[in-house]
C-alpha cells in the first residue's frame, strides 16, 4: 500500500470530507469545546475533527497509528518535522516580504532546503524507530521513494551548487556623498587587512574573536536592494541559477506533506490532552468495534468537556461511570435526583460514539 494520510486508508475517503462545519450535535455534547481545546481555530484540525471516518478498517488503522506515536522515539520525529517544516514555511513568507527579487530567491532557497532536509530527517530516525503501524510504515516507503526521485536530488544537489557559489561571491562598496559604487572585491584595497597590520604590533596576547549575531531584515530597504542588484549584475551567471531555481523550485512542498503536517498536528494535538487528563488519574482505551455484535459494554468512562474544565480550574475529581447493553438491550433510561449528573451521563454516551470513530474512547 502507497502513503497517503496518516487518517484515511483511500483517496475516497478523503475526497467525502465535508465542510468542516461542526455536526449539529456538537453543542448538546460540549464536543465544540472539546473540539477548540484540540483543533482551535486551525481549518484542517477542524476538519479533521468534524469528519470521523465510518468504516471499521479506518478506525483501526488509526489506532495503529495512534499507538506508534505514544511511543516517546516516534513522537519526537514527529514534532521535529513540524518543528522543521515550519522553520521552512517560515523563510517561505520570507521570500513573499522581501520587496526584492534576490532576496526572495535566496529566501526560497533556504526554504528548500530546510523542507528537503526535514524529509530526510523524518525517514532516517523514523526508519530507526521500527515502527509497528501501517501509516508510519508506509510513510517511510514513502520517503524514501521521495528521497530518491530526480526532483528531490535535483533540489538539494543544485541547492547546495549555488549556496556553495554564493558564499564565494565578494564585493565592495565605494561610497561618495550622495552616490556609492559597487565593485568586485579586487578593485581596491583591503582596508581591514590594512588596519590589522598597523595595529598588530600593539597585539601583546591572543584573543578571542569578537562576535555577535544580528536579526536579518525581512524586508530589504531601497538601498540594500539596489546594492544586491547591482552585486547581481556583477555575478550573472551564479544569480542566473539562483533565479532558475527559484522559478523551478518555488512551489517545492507537496500536498502530501501538506496532509502530513496537519494530520500530524492533529495527531499530536490529541495526544497531548489525553496526556494531561492522565495526569489526573483519568484512563483512556482503544475501542473494540465490531459490525456484527451489538453488545456495549464501557467502564471507568467521564464527560471529556467536564473533565477538561475542571483540569483547568484544578476543580476536584472527576466521577467515572460505565454502562452494559447486551442482547435486545439498545435505550439507556438514566434516572435519578436534580444536579445528579443524568445529563453529564447522557453527554458521555454520546461523545464516547463520536469519538470512537475518530481513534479512542475516554
Amino acid at each position: 500500500m502507497t502513503f497517503m494520510s496518516l487518517l484515511w486508508l483511500d483517496e475516497d475517503q478523503l475526497k467525502g470530507m465535508l465542510p468542516s462545519a461542526p455536526p449539529d450535535c456538537f453543542h448538546d455534547l460540549c464536543l465544540d469545546q472539546v473540539m477548540a481545546t484540540v483543533a482551535g481555530a486551525d481549518p484542517d484540525l477542524v476538519s479533521v475533527f468534524c469528519n470521523p471516518p465510518h468504516e471499521i478498517e479506518t478506525v483501526v488503522y488509526r489506532q495503529e497509528m495512534f499507538r506508534d506515536l505514544e511511543r516517546g522515539d516516534i513522537a519526537a520525529c514527529g514534532r521535529e518535522f513540524m518543528l522543521a517544516l515550519r522553520r521552512s514555511r517560515t523563510l517561505a513568507d520570507n521570500a513573499r516580504w522581501s520587496g526584492n527579487i534576490w532576496a526572495s530567491r535566496r529566501w526560497n532557497l533556504d526554504a528548500a532546503r530546510v523542507y528537503a532536509a526535514a524529509l530526510k530527517s523524518l525517514h532516517d530516525t523514523l526508519t530507526k524507530t521500527e515502527p509497528s503501524s501501517r501509516a508510519m510504515k508506509n510513510l517511510i516507503d514513502w520517503l524514501a521513494t521521495t528521497l530518491a526521485s530526480t526532483r528531490y536530488q535535483r533540489l538539494v544537489r543544485e541547492g547546495d551548487e549555488i549556496v556553495e557559489a554564493l558564499n564565494r561571491v565578494s564585493y565592495m562598496i565605494r561610497i561618495g556623498e550622495g552616490v556609492f559604487t559597487v565593485l568586485p572585491s579586487d578593485h581596491g584595497p583591503d582596508y581591514g587587512r590594512r588596519i590589522e597590520a598597523t595595529f598588530a604590533r600593539f597585539r601583546q596576547n591572543d584573543i578571542q574573536p569578537l562576535t555577535f549575531d544580528y536579526e536579518e531584515d525581512v524586508i530589504f530597504t531601497n538601498v540594500a536592494g539596489k546594492v544586491l542588484d547591482f552585486v547581481a549584475a556583477l555575478n550573472p551567471e551564479i544569480f542566473g541559477k539562483l533565479d532558475q531555481y527559484g522559478r523551478e523550485f518555488g512551489d517545492f512542498e507537496c500536498k502530501t506533506v501538506r496532509r502530513l503536517d496537519y494530520e500530524l498536528r492533529f495527531v499530536m494535538a490529541w495526544l497531548d490532552v489525553i496526556g494531561s487528563l492522565k495526569t489526573s488519574g483519568l484512563s483512556f482505551c482503544y475501542p473494540l468495534l465490531s459490525e456484527s455484535h451489538q453488545e456495549e459494554r464501557v467502564t471507568n468512562a467521564f464527560d471529556i468537556a467536564l473533565a477538561l474544565e475542571l483540569a483547568t480550574k484544578k476543580a476536584g475529581p472527576v466521577v467515572s461511570n460505565g454502562f452494559l447493553l447486551q442482547g435486545p438491550e439498545r435505550m439507556l433510561l438514566v434516572t435519578g435526583p436534580n444536579q445528579g449528573g443524568k445529563t453529564t451521563f447522557a453527554r458521555m454516551v454520546g461523545q464516547l460514539h463520536y469519538l470512537a470513530k475518530l481513534e479512542r474512547f475516554h
